[in-house]
């Protein structure tokens, strides 16, 4: 059993890999939750790996640091041409071969003719009277609220069990 004074030791031994930690938490989390960023630049950010000196504790932090890194680059790049391309490759790899599958299906769809499913001719409303009669059907609570403050046409609040739907969004019957 670890005693109190024990913990205070520990946590004073591993300051500077709290603070490194935290610092890498709150970068990661500017990058994942914006669609379009303002690149950050990690050295002016300046974590300061050195003090680390267990080397594997040390090397994760290093690769997570260059994954984001790359990441940054990739999103700077974009519309750059080859310069996208290849931190592309560095970021998420080679396409695998079901990837370049994928991507020839939806070139090839963009030149069918639009079917009546995918047209978008329903509104709020209709939506959440649609969702609201289907979770009815099936039994489950479902709360659904509008809203303008979204970027998707429509999302999932899990901890309030809501679905939130754009104010001013169109549903297509596929969509619903």
């Amino acid at each position: 059993m670890i005693r109190e004074h024990e913990v205070g030791n520990l946590e004073k031994e591993y300051d500077h890999l709290f603070e490194i930690d935290a610092n890498l938490d709150r970068l990661v989390r500017r990058i994942e939750l914006l669609n379009y960023i303002n690149p950050i630049n990690i050295e002016k950010q300046k974590l300061r790996l050195e003090r680390i000196a267990d080397d594997r504790l040390r090397q994760l932090y290093q690769d997570v640091i260059y994954h984001y890194d790359n990441m940054i680059q990739c999103i700077e790049t974009i519309g750059k041409g080859k310069n996208f391309y290849y931190n592309s490759l560095r970021v998420y790899g080679t396409p695998r071969e079901r990837d370049v599958q994928n991507a020839r299906f939806i070139l090839h769809f963009a030149d069918e003719p639009v079917s009546s499913d995918m047209e978008k001719v329903f509104s709020p409303e209709e939506a959440k009277s649609y969702f609201l009669d289907f979770s009815q059907q099936y039994d489950f609570p479902l709360q659904v609220r509008f809203s303008t403050h979204i970027a998707a046409d429509a999302m999932v609040s899990n901890s309030s069990q809501t679905l939130v739907i754009k104010k001013n969004a169109k549903f297509s019957k596929n969509q619903l």
